[in-house]
């Protein structure tokens, strides 16, 4: 579902915005270090946090990131796992896309893309 021109794009280290919506209707966007597994993004996060609340409550999510020159939105369906093998792999993907371990995360948010919006 995510051409392949996003491919080095998803890789290289950057902020994402992770958008929701509030109980209100309000937009919630909050920047995250996300990762790309296949068409599917994964947030590492805790539980209780207002990302996962907004999460819950509507089960939809949307993540962008942009450079310069090129953007791209991911909307889909979201879920929040404490699998241990999930977190061992979100963990992972962060280390190599971020250069670095991730010692904050407990659980992972998990958008399962279902909509691409990219351009430059």
């Amino acid at each position: 579902m995510i051409p392949a021109h996003l491919d080095d794009f998803w890789a290289t280290p950057r902020l994402a915005t992770l958008g929701m919506v509030r109980a209100d209707g309000s937009a919630h966007l909050v920047p995250v270090k996300c990762m790309r597994d296949r068409d599917a993004f994964w947030v590492l996060t805790r539980p209780g946090t207002v990302k996962v609340r907004n999460l819950a409550a509507t089960g939809r999510a949307s993540l962008a990131e942009h450079t310069d020159t090129l953007w791209a939105t991911v909307e889909g369906r979201g879920h929040v796992s404490d699998d241990p093998a999930l977190l061992a792999a979100a963990r992972a993907a962060y280390e190599k896309r971020f250069g670095r371990p991730d010692t904050w995360g407990t659980c992972v948010l998990v958008v399962e893309v279902d909509r691409v919006l990219h351009g430059s």
